[in-house]
């Protein structure tokens, strides 16, 4: 294999490593945003009426799926990683 080519999936391979750790970091983090707003929400269901409640019931929803869409990138960024890895295996063998 070419020093290019082989240069240029090492940096594929570090690129998604590093959008893999970036992805557990911001899920961690939204994962707290969710759990927070919905704490927070337990509490305003308690001393307020729907009117006030409501703003926070859509943020949770919002929260939580955007919490999800982040986990699934994360998932395809691991399996595009190993896809990656898998052909450069396979080209080295070759």
């Amino acid at each position: 294999m070419s020093e290019d080519v082989e240069r240029m999936l090492r940096n594929a391979l570090d690129e998604t490593e590093r959008y893999r750790k970036r992805t557990l970091l911001g899920s961690a983090v939204l994962g707290g945003i969710v759990f927070a707003l919905l704490l927070w929400l337990e509490y305003l269901s308690q001393v307020a009426d729907t009117k006030v409640m409501l703003p926070f019931i859509v943020a949770t929803i919002l929260g939580g799926q955007v919490t999800t869409a982040v986990i699934t990138w994360g998932m395809v960024a691991q399996s595009t990683r190993k896809i990656l890895k898998a052909i450069e295996l396979l080209s080295s063998n070759s």
